[in-house]
């Protein structure tokens, strides 16, 4: 057994020495050519790069020169297709928004329009209501009036505003009125009620 140990130990101390006095010296050697002849403006990199591709086993290790050229390329083909969409889209938004003021506009305009139309509206309908009662109470105050007279006054008004009056009264009133009128002026008044029917 101490044999066994005796032998594990000189297998160790082979190691470290091969490991102190071989491997870790080399390494320190290859560590300071390479600052040596990056600081003397030597391309290190590419060079390995250039040499490894040559070796069977480093080669596939190595990115192919041409590889990372078409790379470049590429990237750079991507970043010119993108900032062209970007440019596009950005046209398209200003269009857009171009678009949307005048439409924004064209709302207002027409809101406008429709609230000027609105109070027309009213106006006209206030207008007619107040028309409607005033005939209705002209009507009143000739149903109230003797036949005769309402004759009288409806002969000489202009033929429309007669009308407008005569439409208002009630069947009993107005076929009183009419009988007591001139018989060319309750043929002309009968048969523009007619017309209107």
């Amino acid at each position: 057994m101490e044999q066994l140990q005796e032998n594990e130990s000189k297998l160790i101390n082979k190691f470290q020495w091969f490991l102190f006095v071989g491997v870790i010296p080399l390494l320190f050697a290859v560590i300071v050519s390479i600052v040596v002849l990056t600081f003397a403006g030597v391309d290190v990199a590419g060079a390995i790069q250039k040499y490894g591709q040559h070796i069977p086993g480093v080669s596939k290790l190595l990115p192919a020169e041409e590889g990372t050229i078409d790379l470049e390329a590429k990237l750079k083909q991507d970043v010119s297709n993108l900032e062209a969409t970007n440019q596009e889209n950005l046209t398209m938004i200003e269009q857009l928004e171009k678009e949307a003021e005048v439409r924004e506009t064209e709302m207002s305009s027409l809101q406008a329009q429709i609230e000027d139309l609105t109070e027309q509206l009213k106006a006209k309908e206030l207008e007619q209501q107040e028309t409607k009662q005033t005939i209705d109470e002209l009507s009143k105050i000739y149903e109230s009036m003797s036949s005769k007279n309402a004759a009288a006054i409806l002969s000489e008004l202009d033929d429309q505003d007669a009308l407008t009056i005569l439409r208002a009264l009630s069947t009993e009133a107005l076929g009183s009125i009419l009988e007591k009128m001139e018989p060319t002026d309750a043929a002309r008044f009968t048969k523009l009620l007619a017309d209107e029917t």
